[in-house]
């Protein structure tokens, strides 16, 4: 073959066992260590002598720091939960490793995300495809990556399962250098609340129950909390109780019927295709969350048949019925709260 790939890798089971299978496969793999904010694992380099795959540091043009984690801190102020990890598939690692793949004059790109590329498709176009059977896809962690950087990625994983990828490292020798953690969902902290409280510290406000506009209780900033998140019980009934707005370092609460949206708008929309089919969309908005029938899109409101839980900063992800990724944007807002 022949062809020359550089794929991004971590130290973690999913890149290591990628680069094993594309080097099976007979590409020619550089591994690329991106500076995402994190030390080099000290066992990175043993896990490559093991395969045998040349790998280099490659530092982000924009650091990471900037590209990331002050985009993220900057959406927490404005009232959002944004999504860390999609911020980063589109604004770091994905330019970082095309970056790498045109410096480098390689043929492909690589990562070890669960997902797959389809390059004949009924839109004309090269497309993710995210695969509904397997519960460790990631396909809507990429919904907002540059369109055309699809065509030149390979995703090596692509139909396997997390315990067939335990089994293959521990064939191939590499699980014990590695060991069987999962990589943590916020690379750059442990645990988010103390990330936020360190950066943007405790701002005190109101609890206010919704629809009856009551104050049932004080917290320690509207930031620290995500709409969707539960919060105590209702005073009277003891009906569990949910954020389901944030505004001006108030939170809202109210029964998880509130959370449900039939109308979601989103911003920072990102096209796959040139236009969207009319008919047999879903909406995405959570990972791993169920997805719903889409009604329409115009613009950037997508109206939906039933109701979905969708949290302002996290992303929308529209596919159709084959699990083609059309489209993408970061969740404004939804119905039903306007009066708050």
């Amino acid at each position: 073959m022949n062809k020359t790939v550089v794929l991004g890798i971590s130290g973690g089971i999913d890149s290591s066992v990628a680069a094993y299978l594309l080097k099976k496969a007979g590409y020619k793999v550089i591994g690329v260590f991106l500076q995402l904010g994190h030390p080099l694992p000290k066992h990175l380099p043993l896990v490559m002598e093991k395969l045998g795959i040349q790998w280099i540091n490659v530092p982000l043009q924009i650091p990471f720091s900037t590209a990331v984690v002050e985009k993220t801190l900057q959406m927490y102020k404005d009232g959002y939960t944004p999504n860390p990890c999609t911020i980063c598939n589109r604004d770091a690692k994905m330019k970082g490793l095309y970056g790498a793949m045109k410096t480098l004059g390689a043929d492909f790109m690589a990562t070890g995300h669960y997902s797959h590329v389809s390059h004949e498709t009924p839109y004309g176009t090269h497309l993710l495809q995210k695969d509904f059977l397997n519960p460790k896809d990631q396909t809507y962690f990429l919904a907002l990556i540059d369109r055309n950087i699809v065509r030149h990625l390979i995703f090596p994983l692509s139909g396997m399962k997390k315990e067939e990828i335990y089994a293959l490292a521990e064939d191939i020798g590499i699980l014990p250098l590695i060991g069987k953690k999962e990589s943590q969902d916020i690379c750059f902290s442990k645990k988010m609340s103390d990330f936020l409280k360190h950066h943007l510290g405790e701002s005190h406000g109101e609890i206010i129950l919704y629809p009856e506009n009551i104050v049932i209780g004080h917290h320690r900033g509207a930031h620290l909390y995500t709409v969707g998140e539960r919060l105590g019980a209702h005073p009277k009934t003891h009906e569990r109780l949910y954020v389901i707005k944030k505004k001006d370092n108030t939170l809202y609460v109210a029964p998880k019927t509130y959370l449900l949206k039939t109308t979601v708008k989103l911003f920072d929309i990102n096209m796959f295709v040139d236009s969207l089919p009319t008919e047999g969309l879903l909406l995405q908005t959570r990972y791993r969350g169920p997805l719903a029938d889409i009604k329409y899109i115009d613009g950037n409101i997508v109206k939906l048949e039933n109701g979905i839980q969708a949290t302002p900063g996290q992303i929308g992800a529209v596919f159709d019925r084959k699990g083609y990724l059309l489209m993408g944007g970061i969740i404004e807002g939804g119905d039903n709260l306007e009066d708050i």
